[in-house]
């Protein structure tokens, strides 16, 4: 009789499998999808449970013992440190921030800078795009070596003018006027302070003895003054500002780029000292002559477009120009393309006739595509 009855219940469970079995059958997709989510749900419960452990094991050792537990006026900065530390629950201490070498947050809002002033150890700081307008918890971070704040809403730097060991500064694309706090920042090699609203300028640029790069482009300055005996500078841009006169330049002993571009200048009558001047840039002014260019007997790249100089005979006199670009210009006539060997590349515009730079053919390397297209024809017998 018992046997009986365990058939039978035995039977009835086989019914059952068999029929839970069809409806997996029937509803395949829901029913995988069901355990997806299930397996989801256990394996973020064990990262969970995981984390937590750690936190406890990490509060109990002697390094929390007398540690302050930080509490984050910023949601942005707190899910910053917490993906730094993998640790997305449980608290985060003031001894932890405080061995924090490098913080970086792109393109978030970021309302308060205040927790900054826990991490003393910050190397690099990088806060781009991020809304902020307040640096002064800035202040007190002295062991900076690279700070970019590019894309705020930052007026006032003064906060910045202790951190001496500041090598890499980016502050472009702010609200900035006064740039003299940064004059005590002995160590800067690169300082990029394009697009803001700088005018003039208070300093000489010469209080920053190891200064290679400068980018103040995009400004207010009007004069070239306080960018002489800049001894150690390789690359100047000053484009894109109201920079109607050129004061000489002299002792850039190490300048090799060098960028005016968009500015209102008419005449040039000399840049100044610069014997390693490789690249110039002085597109989109009002010059009606290039002739303080014979001076510059290394420069390889010239850029005059957007100008109204109407003739380039005279770089006869600039053996070494590899690059030359006189899109919208008033020129017509090269003749001096057969006098520079080492010119390889050239920027005309469109309705120019390039028979005039034949010459280049056998070592043509780059231009504008019209060009490019001329000597590719030219090549293959393409006409």
């Amino acid at each position: 009789m018992n046997l009986l009855l365990e058939g039978n219940k035995m039977k009835k469970i086989m019914e059952r499998i068999k029929k839970y079995g069809l409806l997996c059958k029937k509803h395949y997709v829901i029913t995988v999808g069901l355990l997806c989510v299930l397996v989801a749900i256990i394996t973020i419960g064990i990262n969970v449970y995981e984390n937590f452990i750690n936190v406890k094991i990490l509060e109990s050792s002697e390094k929390y013992k007398n540690a302050k537990k930080i509490n984050f006026d910023d949601k942005t900065l707190e899910t910053a440190v917490r993906d730094l530390y993998n640790r997305h629950y449980g608290n985060i201490y003031d001894v932890d921030l405080e061995e924090l070498s490098a913080l970086e947050i792109q393109n978030k809002e970021i309302e308060s800078l205040d927790i900054l002033k826990y991490m003393t150890s910050l190397q690099t700081l990088n806060l781009v795009n991020c809304k902020v307008n307040d640096i002064e918890p800035i202040r007190t971070l002295e062991n900076l070596e690279q700070i970019d704040l590019s894309g705020n809403n930052i007026i006032d730097i003064s906060p910045l003018s202790g951190l001496l060991d500041v090598e890499v500064l980016n502050l472009s694309n702010n609200s900035i006027m006064d740039v003299k706090p940064i004059q005590a920042m002995n160590r800067l090699v690169l300082l990029d302070l394009h697009n803001n609203n700088i005018g003039n300028l208070s300093f000489n640029f010469r209080s920053l003895p190891n200064l290679k790069t400068l980018n103040i482009a995009n400004n207010r300055i009007v004069d070239t003054a306080p960018f002489s005996d800049l001894t150690t500078v390789m690359d100047l841009n000053l484009g894109g500002n109201n920079i109607f006169k050129i004061t000489p330049m002299n002792n850039m002993n190490s300048l090799i780029i060098l960028n005016l571009s968009s500015n209102s200048l008419t005449q040039i009558d000399t840049l100044g000292t610069m014997p390693v001047l490789s690249e110039l840039n002085i597109a989109t002014n009002n010059l009606v002559d290039i002739d303080f260019v014979n001076d510059i007997q290394s420069l390889k790249d010239l850029n005059i477009s957007s100008n109204d100089i109407t003739n380039i005979d005279k770089l006869i006199n600039n053996p070494n120009l590899e690059s030359l670009s006189i899109r919208a210009t008033k020129i017509t006539m090269i003749p001096v393309v057969k006098q520079l060997p080492k010119l390889n590349s050239i920027y005309l515009n469109d309705n120019f006739d390039r028979s005039q730079i034949d010459s280049m053919q056998s070592h043509f390397k780059n231009g504008d595509k019209i060009t490019k297209k001329y000597f590719l024809e030219k090549k293959y017998d393409l006409k």
